[in-house]
């Protein structure tokens, strides 16, 4: 079994329409189930949608692709996501199901409904990713006016993934620096696995106003430490 995660967290990196038919070989070549997380599906500014490996031709007895309304439709309080799989593995899940979590509370079904059938609900999503566009960009800008920054600009979610190496700290120890000299809360790149050293993940789910007050405060951390 694969497991994919696109758009990506904590990178934003979305894979495109070549790397899932790749994928999609690979699957059907040696048999693989793929569970695809998709659940930041519907945050990219490129596109309306991201691709996804489950509509490549034959994959719709190789994928179980997992969404919900938390992401695309600021529903994460609701906790209401949802599954498509080929029917054995449905069956299975739904069976699952029953003693750890039986459903979602019907008054969150009911929220989600409305959230992906409305045309108010659409509108409302689009422009919430004019918002986080704008916020990426604003962030993006920001970090790489701060000296040792090097990023990245992501296509989708809402985080940044900047390498950090050149400020010569390590990415524990500049989030710690952060939280506490700069009352910036931000997560080591290494809590995510090796490659993640030297990178911290930032989360641009947050207002203009506070993003460019924690750019402030980022920079004058870095000047204090150099």
């Amino acid at each position: 079994m694969l497991l994919l995660n696109s758009p990506h967290n904590p990178t934003g990196g979305v894979l495109d329409e070549p790397d899932c038919a790749r994928i999609a070989d690979l699957a059907i070549e040696h048999g693989l189930f793929l569970v695809s997380d998709e659940v930041y599906g519907d945050l990219v500014y490129d596109r309306r949608r991201a691709p996804s490996v489950l509509s490549q031709p034959g994959m719709a007895a190789h994928v179980i692709c997992v969404d919900s309304v938390s992401k695309g439709y600021a529903m994460c309080g609701w906790r209401v996501g949802f599954a498509v799989a080929p029917p054995v593995l449905a069956r299975r899940l739904q069976a699952l199901m029953l003693p750890v979590g039986l459903c979602a509370p019907s008054i969150g079904q009911v929220a989600a409904l409305e959230a992906l059938t409305s045309p108010a609900s659409a509108a409302a999503a689009a422009r919430m990713r004019d918002e986080f566009r704008r916020r990426r960009d604003t962030m993006l800008a920001g970090l790489l006016r701060i000296p040792g920054f090097r990023c990245a600009r992501p296509a989708g979610a809402f985080y940044l993934l900047p390498n950090i190496e050149e400020t010569g700290l390590s990415d524990v120890e500049l989030a710690k620096r952060l939280l506490l000299e700069g009352g910036v809360t931000t997560l080591p790149g290494s809590a995510f696995g090796a490659q993640g050293n030297g990178r911290l993940r930032l989360s641009y789910a947050a207002s203009l106003e506070d993003i460019e007050e924690g750019l402030r405060r980022i920079g004058r951390v870095l000047e204090d430490h150099v």
